[in-house]
């Protein structure tokens, strides 16, 4: 649905514990404490779950996108991620970030979504695509990343 996206937040924290060889065998015992930034759409069901799961992880997310109503948060999203951050003293945190590199700044991971839902075109596609151009993850954006950051 356009609200939550659970199924894709159990597959790329999986994927997440993966890289950093979390799990059994591996040298660490969760996600807490990581970093990781979304660029791009901040109004969707993906960039929300995320916000979500990475309060419940203990995680560190950073969300970055363009301003104005076609792109905004949300209020009942910000509103749960801070109960979920209030609810325990290893919960994780949520900031909105002014800029994509704000948002990157020493992550462990760098997450984007597409810029196009189906059906957007003409000069609406335009319009779209130069708001969200800022927010393009790059090699010069992953250059501001932690030095073994994955993009997903």
């Amino acid at each position: 649905d356009d609200y939550a996206h659970p199924m894709q937040m159990l597959a790329d924290m999986q994927v997440m514990m993966e890289h950093l060889h979390i799990g059994p065998g591996g040298t660490a015992d969760g996600l807490q404490g990581i970093k990781f930034a979304f660029c791009g759409d901040l109004n969707n069901n993906v960039t929300y779950d995320l916000m979500r799961t990475g309060c419940i992880m203990g995680m560190d997310v950073r969300v970055a996108g363009p301003k104005g109503e076609d792109f905004a948060i949300e209020q009942s999203v910000l509103d749960e991620c801070a109960q979920l951050s209030a609810a325990a003293s290893n919960a994780g945190t949520v900031k909105v970030c002014e800029t994509a590199e704000e948002a990157v700044d020493g992550v462990d991971f760098v997450y984007a979504d597409s810029w196009m839902s189906y059906g957007v075109e003409g000069e609406e596609r335009d319009k779209r695509f130069n708001q969200l151009l800022p927010y393009q993850v790059n090699s010069k954006l992953m250059g501001l990343a932690a030095p073994n950051a994955k993009f997903m």
